[in-house]
């Protein structure tokens, strides 16, 4: 549909309702298409509302290619489950809201035992390494190795990762 649509002279309104049918269909292989096509057609607006509403995941991918954060930010009270990768990537244009998910992980991960646990507190610990003050940072990794010290391997990963 795409080459057809290359090789001939049609108009923007013929070209929306194209991309208004991929949309509504959610074909296989119309990503592409669609995306490339909002950015050809008029009513550009009206086009990503009902992607937004048809297939919330294919217009975050579609948000993420444009990079368009605030709006992906938005989206993230509907997709909790993309959070972490997103305040990964963008940690310090939302630095507050950061901070307050890499500690609600530490958190969480320090209820259970297990070195798979152990791992995702270090690795939230990294997140907000750039966050935090050099010295607030390496005096909390102090009070974890004090406090779970009778955790071997818990200890054990905080020096490895952290010294």
């Amino acid at each position: 549909m795409e080459q057809l649509v290359k090789l001939s002279d049609i108009s923007d309104e013929r070209f929306r309702g194209f991309v208004r049918k991929a949309i509504e269909e959610r074909s296989y292989g119309s990503f592409d298409f669609i995306a490339d096509g909002l950015k050809r057609v008029d009513n550009q607006k009206e086009l990503e509302a009902l992607w937004k509403k048809r297939d919330l995941y294919a217009y975050y991918t579609y948000l993420e290619r444009e990079k368009r954060i605030d709006e992906i930010f938005e989206l993230l009270k509907k997709l909790p489950e993309k959070k972490e990768s997103f305040l990964k990537q963008n940690k310090e244009a939302y630095p507050k809201e950061a901070m307050e998910f890499f500690n609600a992980q530490i958190e969480e991960n320090l209820r259970t035992t297990g070195d798979n646990y152990y791992r995702a507190i270090a690795d939230a610990l990294f997140q907000l390494k750039s966050l935090i003050d050099e010295d607030e940072f390496h005096l909390r990794v102090e009070r974890l190795k004090s406090e779970y010290k009778r955790r071997r391997n818990f200890v054990a990963i905080l020096v490895n990762r952290f010294g």
